[in-house]
């Protein structure tokens, strides 16, 4: 498959949800075989990508370490759903 941006978001975005932690740029640079500024550029299109779709999953930058997440604001409303279910499940 030839390497084109999109590609390489894809790809970027399926390394950071298997590895769910963060991970250095160069590591992930590596990974991906390109350049760093070319994987940085990559995450700036992954970031917003994910923006555009109105996602619940975000793109963090921790220092030089990348991570994917969910949104904090979906994150507190799927918590507070879950926990109701999880309560009538164990009455």
């Amino acid at each position: 498959m030839p390497v084109n941006a999109k590609n390489l978001v894809s790809a970027a975005e399926a390394v950071l949800f298997s590895v769910g932690e963060p991970l250095e740029l160069s590591k992930l640079s590596e990974v991906l075989s390109v350049d760093e500024e070319t994987c940085r550029r990559t995450l700036l299109n992954l970031s917003a990508s994910l923006d555009e779709r109105s996602s619940g999953i975000c793109l963090l930058r921790l220092g030089d370490k990348y991570q994917l997440s969910s949104r904090t604001e979906r994150s507190e409303e799927h918590t507070a759903e879950l926990q109701s279910r999880l309560h009538l499940v164990c009455r």
